[in-house]
């Protein structure tokens, strides 16, 4: 979830949002935007992260198989979806599901929970945005209803160009030794970077991440060996500078603490308790009301 533009920030929010909510949640994007990824999130930043979250492949699965996972089989043995220690679930390519199982899981999903009991969040993935599977005519419509109330779209890497120094700058960090992260990163900025922000990105932060895991597989001063992923059409530009600091996460985290107080205070100034860590906007707003 690293970056900086607008579009992740949204997605931050809508996570945060998300996860103190029983409500199904409806993720779509392209092929390695990191839908699982979020979903994952969505699960530990909610109230029950100490119980377990599963991820299932609706493609992968054969359908049998899916279905006794998630709702149980013959004797005793719970589903994961009735199952105590089961906090959430993510289901993605949900494209792939059979119409018995939209149908089981729609019962499910409509089925009224008994006081006091907590039913496992399901999180819905899919390739395709709602418009695609509506289109497709693969899935119910009223399953599409039922699911989408929250929904976001995860954006390609494409529509989040200013985030690639972000993303490069913690995968050097995460797969260099500390010594060599400086002069790495110097390396990268100069001779690679401003390829990689002009590169397409068919396969969004997944290929970004074996690209850069490629490139640290290289001794330092080596990068003129490194095979760069750009088309012949590709027109290098100078990249702007990264953070050069290995702490750098560090920083952010106390950016975030920074932002985190001052919406507390909004909140005791406003009388609000639905302020997620405000933008600058949200914020000039209340403290002119309140002097």
């Amino acid at each position: 979830m690293l970056g900086e533009s607008f579009a992740i920030e949204e997605l931050r929010d809508f996570i945060v949002g998300v996860s103190i909510l029983p409500d199904p949640v409806l993720l779509t994007g392209g092929k390695g935007t990191g839908k699982s990824l979020a979903a994952s999130k969505i699960h530990a930043v909610g109230r029950t992260a100490c119980l377990k979250h599963l991820q299932l492949d609706c493609d992968d699965c054969d359908a049998g198989e899916l279905e006794r996972v998630l709702f149980g089989g013959e004797g005793d043995q719970p589903g994961a979806l009735n199952s105590p220690d089961t906090s959430s679930c993510y289901l993605s390519r949900i494209e792939a599901l059979t119409p018995r199982l939209v149908d089981r899981l729609t019962q499910h999903l409509m089925t009224p929970v008994a006081n006091g009991a907590v039913r496992p969040r399901i999180v819905f993935g899919s390739r395709y945005d709602l418009s695609q599977l509506l289109e497709r005519g693969e899935i119910d419509s009223a399953f599409l209803d039922l699911i989408s109330r929250y929904s976001v779209r995860i954006p390609p890497l494409a529509e989040r160009i200013e985030d690639i120094p972000i993303l490069c700058s913690y995968q050097i960090w995460l797969n260099s030794p500390p010594e060599e992260y400086d002069e790495r990163w110097d390396d990268f900025q100069e001779y690679i970077l401003s390829d990689l922000l002009t590169y397409p990105w068919p396969g969004n932060v997944s290929e970004l991440i074996e690209v850069i895991r490629s490139y640290c597989g290289l001794a330092p001063g080596e990068t003129e060996a490194w095979e760069r992923p750009v088309s012949e059409e590709s027109t290098p530009s100078r990249a702007p500078a990264g953070s050069q600091d290995a702490l750098f996460l560090q920083q952010a985290f106390q950016l975030f603490y920074e932002e985190f107080l001052t919406t507390i205070e909004l909140e005791q100034l406003s009388g609000r308790h639905d302020i997620v860590i405000a933008d600058s906007s949200v914020t000039n707003r209340i403290f002119d009301e309140h002097n």
